[in-house]
């Protein structure tokens, strides 16, 4: 099985990363290797079968060397450095010459003040690896043997303009500084050797930046899987759903009454007659907004998502119920809660009706007898009316925030595009998530529950208090915006 190996030595990163570590996305098909200094942090020992956290302790060289010597005996090859410092360090000890490379869709650089001037052959292995011809500034051609392809240009800012299919090589520190480490976030950072590539995560722990870690890692997996060239493709791509958009998520929806879902929620379920209610689940929980409204009415709550983003920015907040990563399609591995409940439409993320019958059947299995299940659902009146060729600004402390929004009629879908400019140093970051959601009629939902062990109850709406359950339901799509399906394990 494949292993990758990230290497922290600082004890500052040490305590960003493992909280980061609790809801990382970990592949089923591959081995993390964590090694950091210090004291065996207890908390992260047992997260997944497949991570082997491993604490060294002493004096630093100690330290460095004992890595070393695991990584020999485990013969481990791919490294993912914490952050530039720490490589610095490590490069330092072992006297090691590597070239950093800094990539983004903007700009290639690389950074090879420590490669003697007369090493052509060191050059042409750069360009390979990155796919891209060398170019040099007018101010540093002479420093070193270039390659007959080469480009030379008279300054930095000639180079970016061409936006060429190149790499830009450097021995100014001063023009790294400025360009790359002073926004550090908004480039993917690999370093080669004479023995191997290693990536960095680039973090800083004087402001921690978890999504753009859990993107770099996970682009460190796909390093494994299918190769470099593979990962500087990838960073040119949009951001998933729920990534950079976790962060202003309360905000977007602090016109929410929670507490008003809540007790409906809660007064749904007393109408069953069922026993009292104690332990509860949240599917799809996001930010855990409505989880940890339960928790502190005294509840024993769990609540998972897709998204580790999300369950940061959850796991941040004073009052939080039990978080764990998972996908709505996971089966569920606790059982016997009273209450399960999946809201604010998650489920129309789910594009086909066979995904919601894993979902109902999974809820089926961890539910007590008579428990019951609770989900809600985006409709076609919702779509049409506020989701169709329709377009939201908004402005937050540090961001704006536009959501572009339309509804395909063809294939039941809506999709929103949200852009995001996130104010860094003296410019904005653009990050772009792209959203779909199938809209579902209920009739088609009906048919599903029905197919499941789990029995309908009722359907329900904010605008009326009867069961709608009992009325034609072939008119419901049309006629309200949100619709909570309430099901029971009888």
């Amino acid at each position: 099985m494949p292993e990758l190996t990230i290497i922290t030595l600082n004890r500052r990163e040490h305590s960003v990363l493992s909280h980061l570590w609790k809801f990382f996305p970990f592949e089923a098909e591959l081995q993390y290797h964590y090694l950091y200094p210090g004291k065996e942090d207890e908390d992260i020992i047992s997260l997944r079968p497949n991570f082997h956290p491993v604490a060294f302790s002493g004096k630093l060289e100690e330290v460095i060397e004992a890595m070393a010597n695991y990584l020999k005996e485990k013969n481990l090859s791919y490294l993912c450095f914490s952050s530039l410092e720490t490589q610095t360090v490590w490069s330092r000890f072992f006297q090691n010459n590597a070239e950093t490379i800094y990539t983004s869709p903007d700009l290639f650089l690389a950074d090879i003040s420590a490669l003697p001037s007369n090493s052509p052959e060191k050059l042409e292995t750069l360009s390979d690896l990155v796919k891209r011809d060398i170019a040099v500034l007018f101010s540093e051609a002479g420093t070193f043997i270039l390659p007959e392809n080469a480009t030379i240009y008279p300054d930095f800012n000639s180079f970016t303009r061409t936006m060429s299919h190149e790499i830009l090589l450097t021995k100014n520190r001063d023009l790294v500084s400025a360009v790359c480490k002073a926004n550090v976030r908004h480039y993917f950072v690999l370093h080669q050797t004479d023995d191997n590539i290693a990536l960095n995560l680039s973090l800083d722990t004087d402001n921690p930046d978890f999504g753009y870690v859990f993107t770099n890692l996970n682009l460190a997996a796909k390093w494994i899987r299918e190769g470099i060239n593979s990962v500087l493709q990838e960073k040119n791509k949009g951001y998933l759903p729920y990534s950079v958009f976790a962060y202003y998520y309360d905000v977007y929806m602090s016109h929410v009454n929670y507490d008003d879902w809540i007790d409906a929620m809660c007064k749904w379920y007393n109408q069953l007659k069922t026993k009292p209610l104690r332990k509860i689940l949240e599917l799809a929980c996001g930010t855990a907004n409505a989880s940890a409204l339960l928790t502190a009415r005294g509840f024993e709550v769990d609540a998972c998502d897709a998204s580790p983003y999300m369950l940061q920015v959850a796991d941040s907040k004073p009052v939080k119920p039990n978080l764990y990563q998972a996908y709505l399609t996971d089966s569920i591995p606790k059982k016997d809660y009273d209450l399960i409940f999946c809201i604010f439409d998650s489920i129309n993320y789910l594009l086909h009706p066979e995904e919601i019958s894993t979902v109902l059947h999974n809820v089926y299995e961890a539910l007590a007898p008579q428990g019951v299940f609770i989900f809600d659902i985006s409709t076609l009146l919702n779509s049409m009316v506020n989701f169709y060729d329709n377009t939201n600004y908004l402005k937050v402390h540090d961001a704006y925030i536009i959501q572009r929004s339309n509804y395909n009629s063809f294939a039941n879908h809506q999709l929103t595009h949200i852009i995001i400019f996130r104010k860094h140093l003296h410019s904005y970051e653009l990050f772009e998530e792209q959203h779909t959601q199938r809209v579902y009629y209920t009739p088609e939902l009906i048919k599903l529950c029905n197919s499941s062990k789990l029995k309908l109850k009722a359907i329900y709406s904010p605008e009326k208090r009867s069961n709608l359950l009992e009325k034609n339901v072939d008119k419901l799509d049309n006629n309200f915006f949100r619709l909570f399906f309430v099901l029971q394990k009888e």
